[in-house]
């Protein structure tokens, strides 16, 4: 069995625990006004855990730090307990170097489809509990897909795959339906090892969200 096959077989595994686990919280809800649908986004940085190296090349410039962004929609079962997935666009990365005394000129460029079990630990900032700043933890796997581009010969390509993801952020609660999050979330080993090499990817983010 691949890898990418066992980590889905896993995911859908937890999944399905994950839904076991929640039904009965999701059941009681009802009196609970922390339960609803959700939706954000967010726009950072990422950077990618590699040195851009070619067999036989010289790296004259290894970019792995870009712009990064990214939308979700999520459900929150109750005030400890969310599912989330959404779509992320990874910072491009961006080399240059020579083979010999060929110069080249390369770019990768990786989206994913990131899917969360979210855990989250509340306090309220005032008596009325209106205002909340919330610690958040999350579990999950990427669907990530991966475009390579070069100058060189044979070194360009896609991929794709499954991956695990995980991440932490806090959560500024404004008003019954605004919020402000930042995170950092880490992406392991995205990529193929036989082609553009696995890397792990990291993301910072800071964006808003909206409960309806």
């Amino acid at each position: 069995m691949k890898d990418s096959e066992l980590l889905f077989n896993t995911i859908s595994a937890i999944a399905i625990g994950l839904v076991v686990f929640i039904a009965p919280s999701a059941a009681r809800a009802a009196s609970d006004d922390s339960h609803g649908l959700y939706i954000g986004a967010g726009v950072g940085q990422s950077d990618v855990d590699t040195n851009c190296g070619v067999a036989g090349g010289t790296i004259s410039n290894c970019d792995t730090t870009n712009t990064a962004w990214k939308g979700y929609l999520g459900y929150q079962f109750n005030k400890w307990i969310a599912v989330e997935g959404g779509y992320t666009q990874f910072g491009d990365v961006n080399a240059s170097g020579s083979v010999g005394l060929v110069p080249f000129t390369a770019k990768t460029e990786t989206w994913g489809i990131p899917v969360y079990a979210v855990g989250s630990i509340p306090f309220s900032l005032d008596s009325e509990g209106k205002y909340k700043l919330s610690v958040l933890g999350k579990l999950g796997a990427v669907r990530w897909d991966q475009d390579r581009s070069s100058s060189l010969p044979n070194n360009s390509g896609s991929d794709t795959g499954w991956d695990f993801a995980w991440g932490a952020g806090v959560q500024l609660t404004l008003s019954e339906h605004l919020g402000i999050r930042g995170e950092w979330e880490k992406f392991s080993k995205v990529g193929n090892a036989s082609t553009g090499g696995e890397n792990d990817i990291q993301m910072w983010t800071v964006g808003l969200n909206y409960k309806f």
